[in-house]
């Protein structure tokens, strides 16, 4: 494949994945590192997470404005938990005109799923209903070949009004057993982890970028991050969550769609669907090297900071009342 190629097919690729929420995607090395012909580039996550606590987020007009189609859903009497379009039920049907495009289809190997419609002015009773509705579609999703050997698919579980939003790379083997997701060994030091900045489990959202566990626990595949996309992009804009947590190498790449490694996205913010993400270890490395616990228990120590410091700027502002 020549470079011109091989560039435009990443180029495709990168304009599908930002539709999705994704950021830019870096380019292989070697090519040429031209600028896409939409003149597509990363979001100043910095302006994004120093804004958004000023923002009045929680409240349904917020909400409501957030997407142009929620009055539509709400007007031709979709029940709450059907907020998800008809085109992306468990049936599987698609929509037509929205898929990849064709070279990016050929890049990654799949055609996937077109995204997900989302009501975001929904209550928090509302949401956690489309969630189980959407997890619903993820237990019958075969998009990819994870699904033909998985034993549970791990949607996520948690707190569907979560202001922190974990995500992971994908299940384990106990995951991949029980159907919940961080229940073996990384799992208990994450419940402690959160337990040291005053979290309980049952506080946040924990989520994976992929639904079904990779054999053998090696990383998932582009394809297989690609054909997930639209579970946990409807995940993040149904929580809504002012922060989200990457744990690990592979999660804030997937994330982040980017191959820099994680000690080059640790201590900077990034966005992911207009949420701010910090980046740290994932718990298994912290089992692995204890020389990873202190830079992970300082940027606990800032997720935590910094929503403490959002609570504070939205009380402030919320009129009396």
């Amino acid at each position: 494949m020549s470079d011109n190629r091989a560039y435009y097919e990443q180029a495709a690729l990168a304009r599908y994945l930002q539709g999705l929420g994704f950021e830019t995607l870096v380019l292989p090395e070697g090519l040429p590192k031209r600028t896409p012909a939409n003149g597509a580039t990363a979001k100043n996550a910095q302006e994004l997470a120093d804004a958004r606590p000023n923002q009045s987020d929680r409240t349904k007009s917020d909400r409501a404005t957030r997407t142009e189609h929620a009055a539509t859903h709400r007007a031709t009497g979709n029940r709450a938990s059907g907020s998800v379009a008809s085109g992306n039920r468990a049936s599987g049907s698609r929509q037509a005109g929205n898929h990849a495009p064709s070279s990016a289809r050929g890049v990654v190997g799949v055609d996937p799923e077109p995204p997900f419609e989302i009501d975001t002015g929904l209550d928090p009773g509302s949401r956690a209903a489309c969630l189980d509705e959407i997890s619903s579609v993820a237990t019958g999703c075969v998009s990819c070949a994870l699904s033909q050997k998985r034993n549970r698919v791990v949607f996520g579980s948690g707190n569907p009004d979560a202001e922190l939003l974990l995500v992971g790379e994908g299940p384990g083997a106990r995951e991949d057993m029980e159907g919940l997701p961080f229940v073996g060994p990384a799992g208990e030091l994450l419940t402690q982890m959160l337990g040291a900045i005053d979290f309980e489990r049952s506080q946040v959202y924990i989520a994976n970028v992929v639904k079904c566990r990779p054999p053998g626990n090696r990383d998932p595949k582009l394809e297989e991050v690609v054909a997930c996309s639209r579970f946990l992009k409807a995940q993040v804009q149904l929580i809504q969550p002012r922060m989200i947590l990457a744990l690990g190498r592979v999660a804030a790449q997937a994330l982040l769609a980017t191959s820099k490694p994680l000690g080059r996205l640790r201590g900077h913010w990034h966005s992911y669907a207009d949420v701010p993400v910090w980046v740290t270890y994932h718990p298994a490395a912290l089992l692995r090297n204890a020389g990873y616990k202190r830079p992970a228990w300082e940027d606990l120590q800032f997720v935590r900071d910094r929503l403490a410091q959002a609570g504070e700027v939205n009380s402030s502002s919320s009129p009396e009342g």
